[in-house]
């Protein structure tokens, strides 16, 4: 992928992916698509994309999310059906988040969201939030 350095919207989804490929040479990746594929976690390389304004890790069987406080830029992340029980602390530091879907989860909690100022849409149903 070294020679995409200028890729700037990347969408692998339904590839039946069991693993994420090492992404960390596409600094100018904005959105990123990997639903509807097998994986249990996201390769650390993901977290080096500054530029990324655009996660789509919905449907992926993750079982839970790495600290996301570095991708600064983010605006939408949706994580929905899978089986993240908890998120970190740290997705209140995303100060560019508009949008966060999290539905059908297994979720537990919510971590203090109220530093999301960009925030305009929450989306978690079918969680065991109660």
């Amino acid at each position: 992928m070294c020679k995409l350095q200028k890729l700037t919207k990347l969408f692998a989804n339904d590839c039946g992916l069991q693993s994420v490929p090492n992404l960390s040479e596409l600094q100018e990746l904005e959105v990123l698509g990997l639903a509807n594929n097998s994986l249990t976690n996201l390769d650390e390389s993901v977290l080096k994309l500054r530029n990324l304004r655009e996660l789509h890790v919905h449907d992926c069987n993750l079982q839970s999310l790495p600290n996301l406080e570095h991708l600064q830029l983010l605006e939408y992340l949706n994580i929905s059906n899978n089986q993240v029980k908890r998120l970190d602390d740290s997705l209140g530091n995303l100060r560019n988040l508009k949008k966060l879907v999290a539905n059908n989860c297994g979720l537990n909690n919510l971590p203090q969201l109220d530093q999301l100022q960009q925030l305009q849409f929450l989306a978690v149903d079918d969680n065991d939030l109660g």
